[in-house]
């Protein structure tokens, strides 16, 4: 079953906001603009998971987004903004042109991946600095690992993570 965030474009997803839109729907007051109406469902119901299990090492607790869709559940703010960055990427590429590449080019996938990334590690950063340094070694690691069939390391996920 669907459910709905309603999320400013330009929002710059703080924990406080994210908590208040999770229970009700209400926003905190700091992000002004036009608002993307996001769906959650369940990971079983994304339309490429047969293609991407194909490719890649998938659990139940992979999160992936179609268009404004993300197939997922157990999202914290930090995972929801990482998706968002999928979300916007895609609608302004073309969702099918966007998964085709995604799929299928390595260095593209290592690069949206990286900006998606940077933003769950800021939006941590931005509310819980002792949690982005220890969620660090978790997004190093997961980059840096098998899901994505990348070949960069530990360290340098980190350094690019990092890097203003």
């Amino acid at each position: 079953m669907k459910t709905i965030l309603d999320i400013p474009n330009n929002c710059g997803f703080c924990k406080d906001c994210f908590n208040i839109r999770k229970n009700n729907s209400a926003y905190c007051g700091k992000c002004e603009g036009a608002r993307i109406p996001i769906y959650i469902d369940d990971q079983a119901n994304f339309p490429l998971l047969k293609e991407a299990k194909k490719k890649f090492p998938i659990d139940t607790n992979i999160v992936f987004t179609y268009g404004n869709t993300i197939y997922g559940r157990n999202l914290d703010y930090g995972l929801v903004c990482h998706e968002l960055t999928h979300v916007t990427r895609q609608l302004k590429e073309g969702v099918d042109i966007w998964w085709e590449k995604y799929l299928s080019d390595v260095d593209f996938r290592i690069k949206e991946e990286l900006l998606a990334y940077k933003n769950q590690y800021e939006a941590y950063y931005r509310n819980d600095i002792e949690f982005a340094t220890l969620a660090l070694n978790d997004i190093a690691r997961i980059l840096s690992g098998p899901l994505y069939a990348g070949n960069i390391s530990n360290e340098d996920v980190k350094k690019l993570i990092l890097k203003k």
